[in-house]
């Protein structure tokens, strides 16, 4: 490069910072002799600043989003643990069918804010004329590795609906396999008292999981669940699962009569299991109040046991009257 291209370079460059200065004066509304070069700087600074800055990352997008619409006829809504009024509507199942934090939950009768946040974040409640299923979609580091490993070593552990010592199996919807629980993550009880809900959960991988509440309509629920993006919900995790997704094809007229017959019978069991609560409980009423009522008449025996032979007053015990005036005559003794 020769002389004169540096100094032309250097003639274009104080040219263009003198222009700029004299527009940065007359934005800040300052003369031109009075507009210092510290605050002409500082504007440069800013402005460089502001073209290297880097972007704000984007907001994760909620795995609830990737949750089918509402079919025709049915609403799709928000739900959470907690009404308006500020009450807890949680009614909680039988003991046998909550853990020990579930109980500590249910005695409370309160509910986290982390819960309550993560109902409102993951879950859509569908409303329609033949009954109420709620979907959730939460998207949280190893969630689904946890629940697979413990469905190896001790289902029991786990909130899966178990026979003879196995879990359930609900069905398999693009690759995902889905079991029959025994509640869903709020331990919700069901509106009509003689068909219970049942509860389904499976996992997208290792990172995602779906739960799914479901009163009074199965059919819908095969539907929603075989309308869910799982292709996107595997696209969250950092290491997509193989073989999920709509790459496992449709639902099957054989898959979805095996559901049908299986949301039957998780139904059943509730209902079954419900039955033997309500007898358990009718067999030990009586056994709790048969001592009250011994303990009340040997009150009565020893009260007048207590009082003088010459009380006038008679004591009816075990359905005999007792004459306190004759000692040995009273309460049956002859």
């Amino acid at each position: 490069m020769n002389g004169f291209a540096i100094a032309f370079a250097a003639i274009a460059a104080a040219t263009a910072i003198g222009v700029d200065y004299m527009a940065q004066a007359q934005a800040a509304d300052e003369p031109l002799g009075s507009y210092s070069v510290a605050a002409y700087s500082q504007t440069v600074s800013d402005r460089v600043g502001g073209l290297l800055k880097t972007a704000e990352p984007a907001p994760p997008v909620p795995a609830r989003d990737y949750l089918p619409d509402a079919p025709p006829g049915w609403e799709r809504r928000a739900w959470s643990p907690v009404d308006e009024s500020g009450d807890d509507p949680i009614k909680t199942e039988s003991m046998a069918d909550m853990d020990d934090s579930t109980v500590m939950r249910a005695a409370e009768g309160v509910m986290s804010g982390k819960e309550i946040a993560r109902a409102e974040r993951d879950v859509w409640e569908y409303v329609g004329p033949s009954g109420t299923i709620r979907l959730s979609a939460t998207h949280e580091d190893s969630i689904g590795r946890s629940f697979t490993r413990k469905l190896k070593s001790d289902p029991g552990t786990i909130n899966v609906m178990l026979r003879h010592g196995r879990p359930i199996k609900f069905g398999k919807v693009a690759g995902v396999t889905f079991y029959g629980a025994k509640r869903d993550e709020w331990d919700s009880s069901g509106t009509l008292p003689l068909t219970p809900p049942i509860f389904v959960r499976g996992h997208v991988g290792n990172d995602i999981e779906i739960t799914a509440y479901a009163e009074g309509n199965h059919d819908t629920l095969i539907d929603l669940l075989a309308a869910i993006d799982y292709d996107a919900l595997n696209e969250m995790q950092a290491t997509p699962a193989r073989r999920v997704g709509s790459a496992q094809g449709p639902l099957s007229a054989a898959q979805r009569k095996t559901m049908l017959v299986r949301a039957g019978q998780l139904e059943n069991a509730r209902v079954k299991a419900r039955r033997a609560l309500e007898k358990a409980a009718e067999a030990e009423a009586p056994a709790k109040q048969e001592p009250k009522a011994a303990n009340r008449l040997e009150m009565q025996a020893k009260h007048a046991l207590n009082r003088g032979a010459d009380d006038p007053k008679r004591l009816k015990v075990g359905g005999e009257d007792c004459d306190t005036q004759r000692v040995g005559k009273f309460c049956g003794v002859k």
